[in-house]
């Protein structure tokens, strides 16, 4: 939500248009691009709004791709927010983004979890989180050290394998 707030406001600031189209939710919504503080705050309001986020839905990344290149006009910038962990980008997925990139300045922005960079853990620790399937429902989860060496080892060489995919493409990312 940080960095979809930021990237919305710098846009007003250098008077550009902003446009938004989530996907992976439960609802679906496209904000074409228009200009100003207050559509800004339009989106924001809508991507805070509980119900539009719960419960999250497979991501259908290709739908959402394909949906994008009819919906948006050439030459747009479009920043792609995902943490890339669908399984549509395991491996080579240059194919999948070719048509994207060459329409549009396309700018993939990785998100991640802190933990699965450089944290370390001097034991057990249970953590609960919201559940993904169930609204208002905690889930707990017994993390080791052992087992967060792994989580970090695998988080890795997916970034790898995202940036290498991305090299390929000829585009940067976040």
């Amino acid at each position: 939500d940080i960095a979809i707030g930021l990237i919305l406001f710098s846009a007003v600031k250098v008077y550009s248009p902003i446009g938004f189209y989530p996907f992976g939710l439960a609802k679906s919504k496209f904000f074409p691009p228009r200009m100003g503080e207050g559509y800004c705050w339009e989106i924001l309001n809508w991507l805070s709004d509980e119900e539009n986020l719960h419960p999250y839905t497979s991501s259908g990344v290709e739908k959402a791709l394909m949906s994008l290149s009819q919906l948006a006009r050439p030459r747009n910038i479009v920043f792609f927010i995902s943490d890339f962990k669908q399984k549509v980008f395991d491996g080579d997925f240059t194919g999948l983004l070719k048509k994207t990139t060459g329409k549009f300045d396309f700018i993939p922005v990785v998100i991640s979890d802190p933990l699965e960079k450089d944290a370390e853990l001097g034991g057990s620790v249970r953590i609960k989180v919201q559940s993904s399937s169930e609204k208002g429902k905690a889930e707990e989860i017994h993390l080791t050290p052992a087992v967060l060496r792994k989580m970090q080892e695998v988080s890795r060489e997916h970034l790898l394998n995202l940036e290498n995919n991305f090299k390929r493409l000829n585009i940067g990312h976040l």
